[in-house]
């Protein structure tokens, strides 16, 4: 309930997720999203409301996000899993294999999981990408974080880092949790990508999108300045916590 960790061998330290940090800032957009969910089992169930089923139906309406966005965050995890599969592959063999559909088991055979891989496949194709490694584990000391890449490849003969999506709308927050990947990279091997983006593969109709990550440096230093206000808040939960007033029974 802490949040997501990562034991880092080589400092024998724990340290939070990029992931966990970076939830301090609130999206907007998924606010509004969860209460247009919430609205809309209101609006398709409103017949059966009365003075018995009321309650139920708020307490049900309430669930409707969060049972949508859990199915969602379940079938992305699937197509990561089945992209790792189909990377590996690839990287172990040395040439793309033929299809990246015989990498989703058949109990996984979901529409929006095909839908996926197919998109990723075409990314590959027609965007000459090749992979390296994937599911790579970077952490920074100075910063106290840790995460897992997702890929690191050459796209078109240059060094790539791409970030995977698969949620319908690519939040704003994406692009500082791909800059830290991108800073924590840098820092442990020295190499600097010459290509950074987020790959949105659409769970419908086997397109996928592209979004850059424009001045990538810059975006660091504002990710940081997230870093430091998860830090200070934090701090004055501590605060707050040591000065509960003292009960007397």
């Amino acid at each position: 309930e802490s949040g997501h960790k990562y034991y880092i061998k080589p400092l024998d330290k724990t340290f939070l997720s990029v992931t966990t940090k970076l939830a301090v800032i609130k999206d907007p957009s998924l606010q509004n999203w969860k209460m247009n969910r919430a609205l809309d089992y209101v609006s398709s169930h409103w017949r059966e409301i009365n003075e018995s089923t009321i309650m139920n139906l708020v307490d049900s309406a309430a669930k409707a996000p969060v049972e949508e966005f859990e199915g969602a965050g379940s079938v992305g995890t699937e197509i990561h899993e089945c992209r790792e599969r189909y990377f590996n592959e690839w990287i172990r063999l040395g040439v793309r294999p033929q299809s990246a559909l015989s990498f989703i088991p058949e109990d996984q055979r979901d529409l929006r999981i095909v839908s996926a891989m197919r998109a990723l496949e075409s990314f590959c194709v027609q965007e000459n990408y090749i992979p390296i490694v994937t599911e790579l584990y970077v952490y920074s000391g100075k910063l106290q974080i840790a995460g897992t890449l997702d890929d690191i490849g050459l796209l078109n003969g240059k060094l790539a880092l791409c970030d995977i999506k698969t949620s319908n709308q690519l939040r704003d927050g994406y692009h500082f949790q791909v800059a830290l990947y991108w800073y924590m990279f840098r820092r442990l091997t020295g190499l600097r990508p010459k290509e950074n983006f987020i790959l949105k593969l659409s769970k419908e109709d086997g397109t996928y999108k592209m979004e850059p990550i424009k001045n990538i440096g810059k975006v660091a230093t504002g990710a940081k300045s997230i870093l430091k206000s998860y830090d200070a808040l934090q701090m004055v939960k501590g605060l707050r916590n040591d000065l509960k007033p003292t009960v007397y029974l």
